[in-house]
């Protein structure tokens, strides 16, 4: 059985147990190319180069920083890193025809954080003029941030959670949705029979002691987001 093998799913309503249609189920890889400081190449022709290295790779190790790719001289002139990053996968590592590719290409900046601050503020951080710093600022994605999604270690898959729930938000923000209804057989469009298939908030809320990391996964968070949303 491979990972596009057809899944049934099953849901539970009331007393009975329907079965919905049988869907398809690919496993998506994220893979993100970092580009060198100062290649000049179209991201449209690297993806394309990228995607084109990947069919030939025996199999891949999720996740895992890829080699071999220094031998295609034209990703050698301009790529730094491809890394296949963490996903969901049912063996740690999975041949290409079992994975549909999701390439984001980018090239870090390098300018500096800068603070931004508001006046008459209060509670902590303000300075001795009365001003409180109200936001680091910085260019993404930024070279001073590169690695710290690897650094950062928590419980129960936390950052990924993280980072897949903001990454459909926005997805579904992008397309309209606020919520849809599933309706079960026999059902009205406003009958107790009909369900929330949608159910989303466009708030994170992080919270706890200080010192646990919060504004270092912020960062991270940023980071991955500009990462992979860069084509909006």
């Amino acid at each position: 059985m491979t990972a596009k093998d057809i899944v049934t799913k099953w849901v539970l309503h009331g007393e009975h147990l329907l079965q919905c249609r049988m869907v398809p189920y690919p496993l998506i890889q994220t893979v993100e190319t970092r580009l060198k400081p100062r290649a000049a190449p179209r991201f449209d022709a690297i993806r394309s180069l990228v995607h084109s290295y990947l069919q030939t790779y025996g199999r891949i190790s999720i996740p895992s920083v890829l080699q071999g790719w220094e031998d295609v001289p034209e990703l050698a002139a301009s790529v730094e890193r491809i890394v296949a990053t963490d996903c969901i996968s049912p063996s740690p590592t999975l041949s290409p025809n079992e994975l549909v590719f999701q390439i984001h290409v980018y090239q870090p900046c390098d300018t500096e954080m800068f603070e931004e601050f508001a006046s008459g503020g209060q509670g902590g951080g303000e300075d001795e003029d009365g001003t409180t710093v109200a936001a680091t600022v910085c260019e993404l994605p930024n070279q001073s941030l590169e690695g710290l999604w690897e650094s950062l270690i928590f419980t129960h898959d936390i950052k990924r959670r993280l980072l897949d729930y903001i990454q459909a938000t926005l997805t579904l923000s992008d397309a309209n949705v606020d919520r849809e209804c599933l309706l079960l057989p026999g059902s009205c469009t406003n009958g107790p029979a009909a369900v929330n298939l949608i159910s989303w908030n466009r708030v994170v809320l992080l919270h706890g002691p200080p010192g646990t990391g919060k504004t270092s996964l912020c960062r991270a968070l940023a980071q991955k987001l500009a990462i992979r949303l860069s084509h909006r």
